[in-house]
């Protein structure tokens, strides 16, 4: 079944797993977050010149979020730092 593509569905997605205490929901929510952010980042255009302001801003905005995913997995969720290693 698709689900219709909400360009701020990221954001939802994001806040969603930030607020979510139960490990195995968690990981539920850090997934599908990663695959909205991932889709909403093919959608944009992939030479910063190319986008407005607006997307350059959501553009380092997801990144941030990913990086928030990150290390919400590191602490919450007790994976290994892939980055430190």
């Amino acid at each position: 079944m698709a689900s219709e593509f909400k360009p701020d569905g990221w954001q939802q997605a994001y806040a969603e797993a930030l607020r979510e205490t139960n490990p195995s929901k968690l990981r539920e929510k850090i997934s599908a977050c990663e695959m909205t952010i991932v889709q909403r980042m093919k959608s944009c255009p992939a030479v910063p010149e190319q986008g407005t302001v607006r997307i350059r801003t959501e553009q380092e905005s997801m990144k941030r979020a990913a990086q928030g995913l990150r290390i919400l997995k590191r602490d919450k969720l007790r994976w290994p730092d892939l980055e430190s290693m």
